[in-house]
């Protein structure tokens, strides 16, 4: 990296182990983690990031936490929808505005 040159991101997420509010979005008992956020700007979209970004916080949520699925939500626009669609999520269940899905194992088929 160039230290003359500040550094930009290139995306982020997070995710929420616990929503006592709606343990149906997240919760340590039912092993069911909450996506928070998947962003990436524009400018760094079609590269991969974002499915990286995922990956990583998929495998942190199942190897750190025995998570078993992530809810997400897919309302916020119909491009998140095609992109959830197009790393293999599949939506299991209508949460007002939320879809599950499964976690790493069963999201690749394996």
């Amino acid at each position: 990296m160039n230290p003359e040159s500040p550094a930009e991101a290139a995306g982020m997420g997070g995710l929420i182990l616990e929503k006592p509010s709606n343990p149906t979005l997240a919760s340590r008992s039912t092993k069911t983690v909450f996506l928070t956020s998947l962003f990436v700007p524009a400018a760094h979209r079609k590269k991969g990031y974002g499915t990286r970004i995922f990956t990583l916080l998929e495998s942190l949520a199942v190897e750190q936490y025995g998570t078993q699925q992530i809810t997400l939500n897919m309302q916020a626009n119909g491009q998140s929808v095609g992109y959830y669609r197009a790393l293999g999520i599949r939506s299991c269940a209508n949460l007002g505005g939320t879809a599950r899905a499964r976690g790493a194992s069963s999201r690749r088929g394996s």
